[in-house]
């Protein structure tokens, strides 16, 4: 095999004698075998030498990636193929399809690399393109037409009968990419187009053969990049080590940022470095910004408004509880969701159960939301740093503009906020405290207040003047509420409610006016004596939860519930006798009634047909169950242990699965 090295790119002379010289010095013969059984591990070989000496001076982590495009590309087939290098902005997706660019360019009849396809259209158009296209596969200057169907046409005769390597770097948008690269006819055997971009499902709506995505650097590749571009070497100086694993930590894996950072730290002494690093915390750089913003300008206004969400305040968690909050909010999440993913913006964790975003990304984020309004906190829409939220309710700052505030500080605070604090942010619709003890009462709660979460609310009630009529969730547990309000409240949307472990609480609300309740989280109200009977005929509710509600007594008469599946009475040692049930709670799988005073269950058990689970343990003054239980066709746990005065019923030995 001749190897020709012409100082940036190599060439493979592919003729079938040459191949055959070669082998045959291995032992092998190839005269009776097809050339493409051996093409690809020789070339592979050939290229792993190379790589390491020549193609990739100072790009640090390249050759594995350059070789797994390759790999896609399967140049040796005759077919016409099509690969798509997806990722976020930084990741290196133009450098590597450069180095696949520039290696094998010289296998092909024609080239050409189209260098940022988003910019170059919007500044001199689609027709632009077009013409550097066929100047560069035709090597001519002079290419005239005015109009894009011309160009077409001139690009179908032109390349239908070579084998060209093309590169589309950057592609945004549908009508760039389907006008550039058009149908797979147009070009001739054995030729390869390779597109760069941001947006996964413009590659997989124009059906590309593979799809790369290119892995961030490893802690040692970027490292070696950062010392590179930062002292011309991969190895760090003394001294530097601590501070270099900093910026790279900064980086997280993406090349553009660590070689940014490297260029910038050059030449500066190590308090120079701490205090560029310290700032980099809160103050995102414009010229990363102008990188990172493209994917975020790209995005409709719910998408946005989706990305800035995740970014200030749900990046790493659980994705069905983030698709509950941004519905809440009337915003589509799901195919939100589907959309950041596809443009790079957003990532799910390998369990499927956790939305992901890159740090750098998230800080561009946030950092949009900063320069709403630079200067002051209170005119931007959403706040989460504990500055400027105490500032702002302190000092009784609050604007419309402001929508979300989340404040979750690491141990206890003392905070002074003004008693009217929220009433100056009527807009306010997503409200997160943790660990902040007021030292004044609130007057009054934004009545367009959808999600509230208030770990440890201080006060006994909510204000009186609080009208939750566009309440969705309200989380406070630990909370000293001993009344959440008095009389009935419109709660036409609220859906989830958990005051767990708020040991002050004496007894629910009037529920009545909240037919979409699904779900009531009380355990651990150790001074709940009554559950208001408005509770007994929620028609949607699927879960109740009064594990632990040690002094309760008063429970509806009858429960109503069709949608019921789960009920938690565990431990309620002052429940005597639990309600009668309705004929349509078949959907009702699991009853836990261990521990408490029952003497026995009501006939009415059997109309549960659907239940699976029964926990009747250490039920002490449980003297019998009724025949129904034993006959129940898809009980399948049944757990009796405990229950002293059951010990003597000859039935419990002839029914399966007794626990």
């Amino acid at each position: 095999m001749a190897l020709i090295n012409d100082g940036s790119t190599f060439s493979l002379h592919t003729g079938k004698w040459i191949f055959d010289v070669f082998l045959n010095f291995r032992g092998e013969d190839t005269r009776h075998r097809q050339e493409s059984e051996y093409f690809e591990p020789i070339v592979e070989k050939i290229f792993k030498t190379l790589s390491s000496i020549k193609l990739n001076e100072g790009l640090v982590g390249i050759e594995s990636r350059v070789w797994e495009v390759y790999s896609h590309l399967k140049i040796g087939l005759t077919d016409v193929r099509v690969i798509g290098i997806y990722g976020t902005g930084g990741i290196g997706k133009t450098t590597i399809a450069q180095v696949v660019y520039d290696s094998f360019s010289n296998q092909f009849e024609a080239s050409s690399f189209l260098h940022d396809v988003r910019e170059t259209c919007e500044r001199q158009g689609i027709v632009y393109l077009k013409k550097k296209l066929l100047s560069d596969i035709l090597m001519e200057r002079n290419i005239r037409f005015e109009y894009v169907h011309e160009g077409n046409q001139l690009i179908e005769h032109n390349l239908c009968n070579r084998k060209v390597l093309l590169v589309f770097d950057d592609v945004d948008n549908w009508d760039q990419l389907w006008s550039l690269v058009g149908k797979r006819g147009r070009y001739g055997p054995g030729s390869r187009i390779i597109i760069t971009t941001r947006d996964k499902h413009l590659l997989i709506a124009l059906k590309v053969d593979e799809i790369y995505s290119p892995a961030e650097m490893s802690n040692d590749e970027a490292l070696r990049l950062f010392s590179v571009t930062c002292f011309g070497s991969e190895h760090t100086p003394e001294g530097y080590m601590e501070m270099s694993n900093h910026a790279v930590s900064y980086a997280r894996g993406l090349p553009l940022v660590i070689e940014f950072l490297g260029s910038h730290l050059v030449g500066r002494s190590i308090p120079e470095w701490k205090s560029c690093l310290d700032r980099l915390k809160n103050n995102f750089p414009t010229e990363l910004l102008q990188v990172f913003q493209i994917s975020y300008d790209g995005l409709q206004e719910l998408e946005k408004e989706t990305f800035l969400h995740i970014a200030c305040f749900f990046n790493g968690e659980d994705q069905k509880r983030i698709v509950d909050i941004l519905e809440s909010f009337g915003l589509y999440a799901q195919i939100g969701i589907w959309k950041l993913m596809n443009k790079s913006l957003l990532n799910v964790s390998l369990d499927k159960n956790c939305l992901w975003m890159h740090p750098v990304v998230q800080q561009m984020g946030r950092e949009m939301v900063c320069r709403e309004c630079p200067e002051w906190p209170w005119r931007r829409s959403r706040l989460w740093l504990p500055k400027d939220i105490d500032a702002v309710l302190t000092d009784n700052m609050g604007t419309n503009a402001i929508k979300c505030i989340v404040l979750n500080l690491p141990v206890q605070k003392k905070v002074h906020w003004h008693p009217e604090a929220f009433s100056k942010i009527p807009n306010l619709q997503l409200l997160k405290i943790h660990n902040v003890q007021l030292q004044h009462e609130l007057t009054h709660f934004p009545n367009g207040l959808i999600i509230v979460e208030w770990s440890g609310y201080p006060l006994k009630s909510l204000p009186p003047n609080f009208e939750p009529k566009e309440l969705v969730e309200l989380t406070m547990c630990h909370s000293n509420i001993e009344l959440l309000w008095k009389g009935v409240k419109q709660l036409n949307r609220l859906r989830f409610i958990k005051l767990s472990y708020s040991k002050n609480l004496i007894s629910t609300p009037d529920f009545s006016k909240a037919p979409r309740l699904k779900t009531i989280h009380f355990e651990g109200c150790t001074n709940l004596v009554e559950v208001h009977p408005s509770v007994g005929v929620l028609k949607c509710l699927t879960l109740l939860n009064l594990k632990d509600c040690t002094s309760l007594e008063s429970l509806p008469r009858k429960l109503e519930m069709n949608s019921l599946e789960i009920l938690i009475l565990s431990r309620c040692s002052k429940v005597r006798e639990i309600p009668e049930f309705a004929k349509d709670m078949k959907r009702l799988r699991e009853l836990h009634l261990n521990g408490t005073a029952i003497k026995y269950l009501p006939s009415s058990i059997k109309h549960l047909i659907g239940l699976t689970l029964l926990n009747l343990s250490h039920c002490k003054n449980l003297t019998g169950l009724p025949c129904a239980v034993i006959r129940m066709k898809y009980l399948k746990e049944l757990f009796v242990f405990g229950c002293s005065r059951l010990a003597n019923d000859d039935r419990l030995a002839k029914k399966q699965r007794i626990k």
